[in-house]
């Protein structure tokens, strides 16, 4: 409930550059951004119950087993475990767009979509695609403005959250491709 209302007056306090977030349209963007970060933040439950179910291994012990006999179940339990800091980075993304931040929200969003695309997580994926598309409409006549005005290190303090989990979807991708490679 508490989280319902901050989103509601996220949208009812628009800054003045953005008269849009008053709009329905918008309305649905919160919903989506709402939405994509419950899917998010469920992942690792959901990924623990399928390892559970697939590997027959009811207890902790069992599944340190599958772990050190099938490496690659290591990676995906990892990646799946970074899904919940990206649903948190979502969460301040959402509330830099609402206070007018444009060019947080789209930079620190294209990263997110490279850090999912480079997790193989379609759900988060599509999630991200959708959020981008939502948002770069009102964001895009900031974008360059914000690159020119930030300058390079300032650009990076606003995507650092979006860049370690970046950087750990790239490790996460190594490793993954090197036990594929591995197993042939």
């Amino acid at each position: 409930e508490p989280y319902r209302r901050q989103r509601q007056m996220c949208i009812r306090d628009s800054p003045e550059w953005a008269p849009h977030l008053n709009s329905a349209s918008e309305d649905l963007t919160a919903k989506l951004f709402t939405l994509v970060e419950v899917i998010l933040g469920v992942v690792p439950v959901v990924v623990i119950g399928l390892f559970l179910a697939s590997k027959d291994a009811t207890s902790v012990d069992k599944l340190t087993d599958v772990f050190s006999q099938d490496p690659s179940m290591v990676v995906t339990f990892i990646s799946a475990c970074l899904q919940p800091f990206v649903a948190y980075m979502l969460y301040m993304i959402y509330r830099k767009y609402c206070e007018g931040d444009a060019g947080f929200a789209a930079g620190n969003l294209i990263g997110l979509l490279c850090s999912e695309i480079l997790l193989l997580n379609i759900p988060g994926v599509i999630g991200m695609g959708i959020l981008l598309w939502r948002v770069w409409r009102n964001v895009a006549p900031h974008f360059e403005s914000w690159l020119f005005e930030r300058r390079a290190m300032g650009v990076l303090a606003d995507i650092a959250g979006s860049l370690v989990i970046l950087v750990l979807a790239f490790m996460c991708c190594l490793l993954y491709t090197s036990d594929a490679a591995d197993d042939k």
